[in-house]
């Protein structure tokens, strides 16, 4: 056996040398799975967070969120309803790049916003998910929408 071990000690180092090569390069690969994995349960936790949040926010501002087809806003309610507009495309963004599955939701929200959707035509601040969404949801309700007595 010592005999045959030191006949093939070389051969037995090149194959050690290789198989420890083989297991670190799986090593790496397990560790890029893994920290991938966390990135991608982290990103859906920050995209619910948002999501949450803003649900808190139109709960507490539920003239906000669902303004009506022709809102008839105060002075003041309408800067609000500008950045509640803002911070729902906002809570889409973040939400669609944590999960594209989400988009559906945002179909629906953004439903309650024809009036603002349709008068701008100007989205191009956001990701081309959410202008793809906001085109979306106006090509369906824009059509449909009476026109407001300010529109005209």
């Amino acid at each position: 056996m010592m005999a045959w071990l030191r006949h093939n000690g070389e051969a037995l180092q090149g194959i050690g040398s290789i198989l420890t090569a083989f297991l670190a390069i799986l090593a790496l690969v397990g560790v890029k799975i893994q920290v991938d994995a966390q990135q991608d349960v982290a990103s859906a936790q920050a995209g619910r967070e948002i999501y949450r949040e803003f649900l808190t926010l139109s709960v507490a501002n539920p003239t906000l969120a669902d303004p009506g087809n022709c809102p008839d806003l105060s002075d003041e309610d309408v800067v609000k309803y500008a950045f509640y507009l803002e911070h729902t495309l906002y809570t889409a963004e973040e939400v669609i790049a944590a999960d594209e599955g989400w988009a559906l939701s945002f179909d629906h929200i953004l439903e309650n916003h024809g009036a603002a959707l349709c008068e701008s035509k100007d989205w191009g601040g956001y990701s081309p998910a959410v202008q793809s969404l906001i085109a979306r949801v106006s090509l369906d309700i824009c059509p449909k929408r009476a026109p407001c007595p300010d529109d005209e």
